[in-house]
């Protein structure tokens, strides 16, 4: 047998082991969901919090390539069973995220210590770098599959649904009047911008790992899994809005991304950024009523830009290090803090800024 026989033969081995694993984890999933007198998907849900705390319903529908309707009805039965409760982010009291009841986390606990128990089994005498790389082996190997399901959903999708080529998205504008767009996870780069006459609602390029992105009812929602690891793929991505709507703008962009959007011309309802960006820089436009914008959970630098005769009042939790705002200049802001620019009780087209968790720095700046 030639060495490339030999390495074919050991692949095929390997695939069957894991697939004789895969099998056997989800029959042990199984078993434990019937204990705990749940479902399987049940079960999933409350690994996921288990792991990754307290998520919203719209984060567990992209882990878990659900409709958040069926996410819905997932946390409803595991509320009325008490193994989780609803409650208000506290970076944002709008909005409900999802948490697992601390108590029945010791419950959760006992039904995966078998697990635990047979991995050390295996493992006994293993050295750190021999369980460094089984366990990025493994992790690898379930961040490849996930990503794999992500392609065959999204193959399987709707139009709406659907990539147009590659990493490139767009959905038709219709009769659309207000539209909203959704950003879960979010890309190391990722760009917003405004292009006028388009024929559609959005259109979109991604480069890297291929978000899912969904458009319907005038709802476009771009979403990343939440399965990273090891993955070195440099992610970016660029959303042109059409501004023949008005929109609002939702971006959970997560700890370590970058978020640069230029607004300019865009009718803009509302903008919240939330889940710790690591750089934001947003033009904003000029403003029709009272327009709100919030930056939450800890982004380390936010530029804010808007039309300088544009009136303002920036509402900060959290403190910063050094805060810029017009023309003055203040450092290491603690608690809360209010400032407003001339005119803005009076002003009928103005932003209402709000950013809480603290940041590194902070600049608000008339263009």
């Amino acid at each position: 047998m030639s060495s490339a026989e030999r390495q074919n033969a050991g692949l095929q081995a390997l695939e069957r082991e894991l697939r004789r694993l895969g099998g056997a984890l989800g029959l042990y999933s199984q078993a434990a969901a019937e204990e705990l007198g749940l479902n399987a998907t049940d079960l999933d849900v409350l690994a996921l919090l288990k792991e990754g705390g307290a998520s919203s319903a719209g984060q567990l529908a992209a882990a878990m390539f659900l409709t958040t309707g069926a996410v819905t009805g997932v946390i409803d039965r595991l509320e009325r069973a008490g193994y989780v409760r609803r409650g208000s982010d506290p970076q944002d009291r709008r909005r409900v995220i999802v948490e697992l009841v601390s108590e029945r986390a010791d419950r959760l606990g006992r039904v995966f210590e078998p697990l635990h128990r047979v991995a050390s089994e295996l493992s006994a005498g293993w050295s750190r770098r021999e369980l460094d790389l089984v366990a990025g082996f493994v992790g690898e190997a379930a961040r490849l599959l996930h990503d794999e399901i992500g392609r065959r959903r999204a193959a399987s999708a709707p139009a709406a649904e659907r990539s147009v080529e590659g990493g490139d998205f767009s959905a038709p504008l219709g009769g659309l009047k207000r539209a909203r767009l959704e950003l879960v996870g979010g890309a190391a780069n990722l760009a917003i911008v405004v292009v006028a006459g388009m024929d559609e609602l959005y259109r979109a390029h991604f480069d890297g790992r291929i978000p899912r992105v969904k458009a319907e009812g005038g709802v476009v929602t771009v979403s990343y899994s939440r399965f990273k690891l090891f993955d070195f793929r440099k992610t970016a991505g660029r959303i042109a809005l059409n501004p023949a709507v008005s929109w609002d703008i939702e971006a959970r962009c997560g700890l370590g991304a970058k978020l640069d959007a230029d607004l300019s011309g865009l009718p803009l309802r509302s903008l919240e950024v939330t889940h710790g960006a690591s750089d934001v820089q947003i033009v904003l436009p000029r403003p029709k009523g009272h327009v709100r914008v919030s930056v939450a959970g800890g982004a380390s630098s936010v530029t804010l830009k808007r039309p300088k005769d544009v009136a303002v009042r920036l509402h900060m939790t959290g403190g910063a290090a050094s805060v810029t705002f017009d023309a003055q200049w203040v450092a290491a802001i603690a608690g809360e803090t209010n400032l407003e620019s001339a005119g803005f009780a009076r002003a009928g087209d103005r932003y209402d800024l709000e950013i809480a968790g603290g940041a590194s720095s902070i600049s608000i700046v008339g263009i």
